[in-house]
């Protein structure tokens, strides 16, 4: 006996001839049709296996570039949270960190707030490789003068020819001139750059305070909770010692600190003063 099979996609019926000795019948039946695509052939389950440790080994490498910064950034850890900084000219330099709350509104001559101690610090990575805005003030100082800056200004820089020295390296803390009424720690030409600090092995940081009436009319209603009678000078007093401090995390070692002050005159210079 022999038979010819067809085979059709199934729920359709077909039939095919079975001859016994020259009687011809005709049965009806049903099969199971199966799609040559659900047969994985195991050249196919190789191409897929390769395929899917490509894509692991893909994420894999995304999550580390991702985690790992790029050429030129430095990344250092305060109390108040991570910075990322930047390296160049042989130095590294963290621009714009903020010291105290934002002096505005209900704060706005008052006594600057250190960030830690209200409980205010910036959340995950800070971007430190640039500086910020500067304290409101009226360039040039006449009657046509512009209305520049932001009150939100209280950040300070630091530049550091090493994360981890060998040895105590000295501090220069520069506080920016213009009459207490104008600039900036970040004028071009007058802050520290990171050529300085790697040309002289200095620790250098400058800083904004608060100018003109936000940071000196001392009138009576404004002196409550000031013993100096201004909030720029508070301002500078803060941001001083919480660069000293954070400068000490990477200086433990130090018996004896030696600080220098720099104002826009020469003649202005404080140094070295030594303090606990």
């Amino acid at each position: 006996m022999s038979e010819d099979v067809y085979e059709v996609p199934e729920g359709t019926e077909y039939r095919y001839l079975v001859q016994d000795e020259e009687e011809e019948q005709i049965q009806y039946v049903r099969r199971h049709y199966v799609s040559p695509f659900l047969v994985v052939s195991r050249r196919c389950m190789f191409f897929i296996a390769c395929g899917v440790i490509a894509l692991l080994s893909l994420a894999g490498y995304l999550a580390y570039v991702a985690e790992t910064p790029p050429p030129g950034v430095a990344e250092v850890e305060t109390e108040c949270g991570w910075l990322r900084g930047h390296w160049k000219g042989g130095a590294y330099s963290f621009k714009g960190i903020p010291y105290a709350v934002p002096p505005v509104g209900e704060r706005r001559w008052r006594p600057p707030v250190d960030l830690l101690a209200a409980g205010q610090c910036w959340q995950g990575m800070y971007d430190a490789t640039r500086f910020r805005s500067i304290c409101a003030q009226v360039q040039p100082l006449q009657k046509d003068g512009k209305v520049m800056g932001q009150e939100d200004c209280l950040h300070l820089s630091v530049w550091t020819p090493s994360l981890q020295p060998a040895k105590p390296l000295p501090v220069m803390v520069w506080i920016h001139g213009g009459y207490l009424h104008m600039l900036s720690g970040q004028e071009r030409g007058y802050s520290p750059t990171e050529e300085l600090a790697a040309r002289t092995q200095t620790v250098y940081v400058s800083l904004n305070y608060r100018l003109n009436a936000f940071g000196f009319m001392a009138l009576e209603v404004l002196r409550e909770g000031s013993p100096t009678n201004s909030s720029g000078l508070l301002s500078i007093s803060l941001a001083l010692c919480l660069s000293l401090q954070h400068i000490e995390i990477h200086q433990t070692s130090w018996h004896e600190r030696e600080l220098w002050l720099h104002g826009p005159d020469p003649s202005t210079s404080v140094g070295p003063e030594k303090y606990p």
